[in-house]
């Protein structure tokens, strides 16, 4: 298993298999870009 750290917390884990053929950083960006999303839909007023 491969976790991937944010400020020390670990915020994913996914099995090594699942990274073989993907780059780290890709999975890394686009775990931080849905976050940002959600955090934009959290803010957005009803």
């Amino acid at each position: 298993v491969v976790a991937i750290m944010d400020s020390g917390r670990i915020i994913m884990q996914q099995p090594a298999a699942a990274l073989a053929g993907r780059d780290l950083e890709d999975l890394y960006m686009h775990h931080m870009a849905g976050r940002t999303a959600a955090l934009r839909q959290e803010q957005a007023p009803c």
